[in-house]
């Protein structure tokens, strides 16, 4: 389920409902899409930022986005052209999982007017085996661990088939991070195929500091003057809307 917070003029208003759910996370995202271009959104990182992340990500779901209104995302990345990765997301409802699956992270993702709970498992892969992948036929199959495609058949239900999954994308991403641990801000540009695109903030956090987290963000947000969208999504669903306006 998603938890809509109990003030909708408060900034992650949600969390105190969504924490005392009764469903153990081990971490938290608190996350923003700004209504600011990406030089005036790098105003809330500290004067020592870290050198920029590069990014390319590419999404598998099917040509008519089937995993998509499942609330189940696939989605594999490469880091500078070294850092590579894939993972297999439940979003958007409670995860129906077991805590005992080997590998599964639980987790909190916290938008401005909605609580959204996820479930994953995460695979780092070789260098160059996600552009490889993506340039034959079943790239899922190639891509997945066997505990992450046991999880999408799962979460899929009958009549999906893996290689059914085409490659979508890809979007090109720029990452800018400062600060210390459970203080790190995160800003990020997501560049769409359209050329259409979007800036994000961010913040990672244990659930027992969400709070303090999330009030100092709103302090911060408020005293640099950023403006946050009135239209709040994911990043994944920014991309799937365009996809399927096409």
């Amino acid at each position: 389920m998603s938890i809509r917070p109990a003030d909708p003029t408060l900034p992650w208003g949600s969390l105190t409902a969504a924490l005392g759910a009764g469903r153990r996370v081990e971490r938290v995202e608190l996350k923003t899409i700004l209504d600011v271009e990406l030089e005036r959104a790098l105003s809330v990182l500290d004067v020592r930022v870290d050198r920029p992340q590069l990014r390319l990500v590419y999404y598998l779901d099917t040509p008519d986005l089937a995993l998509h209104r499942r609330g189940i995302i696939v989605r594999t990345r490469v880091t500078d052209g070294v850092d590579e990765d894939v993972v297999v997301k439940l979003r958007h409802t409670e995860p129906q999982v077991s805590r005992r699956v080997r590998g599964l992270a639980l987790e909190l993702d916290v938008l401005p007017d909605v609580a959204i709970w996820s479930a994953s498992i995460k695979r780092r892969l070789r260098a160059g085996m996600v552009l490889d992948s993506i340039g034959r036929r079943h790239p899922a199959q190639r891509l997945l661990s066997r505990r992450q495609r046991a999880l999408l058949r799962a979460a899929a239900g009958d009549g999906f088939d893996i290689d059914d999954l085409v490659a979508l994308g890809p979007v090109n991403v720029v990452r800018l991070t400062s600060g210390e641990f459970e203080n790190r801000i995160d800003v990020e540009s997501w560049i769409y195929p359209d050329g259409s695109h979007v800036v994000e903030l961010s913040v990672k956090c244990r659930p027992t500091r969400s709070h303090r987290v999330a009030a100092r963000l709103r302090e911060l947000i408020a005293d640099r003057q950023i403006v946050m969208s009135r239209q709040q999504t994911t990043k994944t669903q920014v991309l799937m809307q365009h996809l399927a306006s096409r």
